[in-house]
């Protein structure tokens, strides 16, 4: 998650995973390295061994084994399930939706919920990102009412806001999208020490929050009254992690351009100021550009020059393939992901690696002390610190390109199921230290540029 978010925003802002600002203990609590490791199960093996089934992929979020498996089984009419939820995060909406829309009627009549369940959630999510929001509403409702006990915590806290929102915008008109060509916009870096760009809200400047994970667009309550827009007569509320609710509404922001880029009739998602401010660092985040907007601009570009360029050049073909998943951006490293699944988070201020990364580099930490550290939001690590290694250097490969990345946490005991899924999240701290990153979301790839070459 985004750790510098307050907390009231933090199930919002932040990507799924891992809190990112650790706490830890203090020097006596440090020991050298094989005292804790005595003491303690560490390494991602004491989850035990994964199953290798295309269900067992799905449920552990695996699309590059899934995307592998398939391609090794060919067209098969048994594989429409799977490959519609693999399409689902590729971004690929309207095929997910030929392959998964006929399945609907025998899943709710059988006896698999577990199936009904995973299915309804691509499909609602498809028909969201094709602007078909009464359809994606109504899926919701399904869901609710059909699988409600097969959906996990985090699940039910992913689905909470559009299956509040869409309903309130079931007779909104489609997005649309004028461009005419690729161009670069300028950045700054914000108090909170991540990216944000100038967006125009029907001819109103505003200070957008880059975002390219978050599954919505969200704004200000301020600034979407200074641009008068229309707020759903509903007032929706949220869960929190803190527990307390958080009170948002519905709206459709008419025009908002973004550089060259014109959108019309964009949906978005309006929270009070309060619930979007720093109180530590008195700062106002006043929009949030993510995911559904992003992807519609091809290939985004991240520089260190301080600039995002929007490209419509073609489709890459190189680089290390990405998926997408909810508020995630899972990215292959290695050769064909033999490096493990990362997650990467530009508006995560710190990267965190999981004890999967640990448990296959082990001879990196030989000789390193160890910390017990606590991560907010875990409450397992509020109870029982974690054991962690701070590693000053480690090497990654990501679509062929070699990175070294410093100064990296790295646990060393599983935090949870969450939490290991994949290998770490890659936040700003890491993405900092490249010359540039590249998602493209036609080709779904990842590209990585270094100071020491192309």
């Amino acid at each position: 998650m985004t750790a510098v978010l307050p907390l009231l925003l933090a199930t919002v802002l932040a990507a799924a995973g891992p809190q990112t600002s650790m706490q830890t203990q203090s020097n006596s609590a440090k020991q050298p390295a094989q005292t804790p490791q005595a003491q303690v199960e560490t390494g991602a093996s004491a989850f035990g061994k994964q199953k290798t089934s295309l269900e067992q992929l799905t449920l552990d979020h695996n699309w590059l084994s899934l995307e592998q498996a398939l391609g090794k089984n060919g067209e098969d009419a048994g594989d429409a399930f799977y490959r519609g939820l693999l399409e689902n995060h590729r971004d690929h909406f309207k095929r997910s939706i030929a392959l998964l829309e006929p399945l609907i009627p025998g899943l709710a009549a059988g006896g698999d919920r577990m199936k009904e369940k995973q299915a309804r959630l691509a499909l609602a999510d498809d028909y969201f990102r094709t602007f078909q929001y009464k359809k994606a509403a109504a899926e919701y409702a399904a869901l609710a009412k059909c699988c409600e006990k097969q959906l996990t915590a985090q699940e039910k806290s992913e689905v909470e806001i559009p299956a509040k929102l869409l309903p309130e915008l079931e007779s909104a008109p489609a997005q649309t999208l004028d461009l005419t060509g690729s161009f670069t916009v300028p950045t700054e870096v914000n108090p909170l020490g991540l990216t944000d760009l100038t967006v125009w809200m029907d001819g109103y400047p505003t200070r957008w929050l880059f975002d390219p994970a978050e599954n919505f667009t969200m704004i200000a309550r301020s600034k979407a009254e200074l641009v008068g827009l229309k707020l759903s007569k509903e007032t929706l509320t949220i869960s929190s992690i803190t527990g307390q609710p958080i009170y948002v509404h519905a709206t459709v922001i008419p025009k908002l351009k973004i550089g060259d880029a014109v959108f019309h009739n964009v949906p978005a998602v309006v929270y009070d100021d309060l619930d979007l401010y720093d109180k530590a660092r008195q700062y106002q985040i006043e929009g949030v550009l993510g995911q559904p907007l992003l992807a519609l601009l091809g290939q985004v570009t991240a520089s260190e020059s301080g600039n995002l360029t929007f490209s419509e050049a073609p489709p890459l073909q190189e680089g290390a393939p990405f998926f997408t998943d909810e508020d995630q951006l899972i990215v292959a490293a290695g050769k064909d992901g033999s490096g493990g699944l990362y997650t990467v988070n530009p508006a995560a201020t710190s990267s965190l690696f999981s004890s999967r990364f640990y448990d296959t580099h082990l001879a990196q930490f030989t000789h390193l002390q160890m910390d017990l550290v606590k991560l907010p939001g875990n409450k397992l690590s509020q109870e029982i610190p974690i054991p962690a290694y701070h590693a000053e250097t480690l090497h990654l490969t990501f679509g062929g390109m070699p990175i070294t990345l410093h100064d990296i946490e790295v646990l060393a005991q599983p935090a949870g199921a969450e939490e290991d899924r994949f290998y770490g999240m890659l936040g700003d701290d890491a993405l900092s230290q490249l010359k540039s990153y590249t998602f493209d979301f036609r080709s779904m790839k990842f590209i990585v540029r270094t100071h020491f070459g192309d």
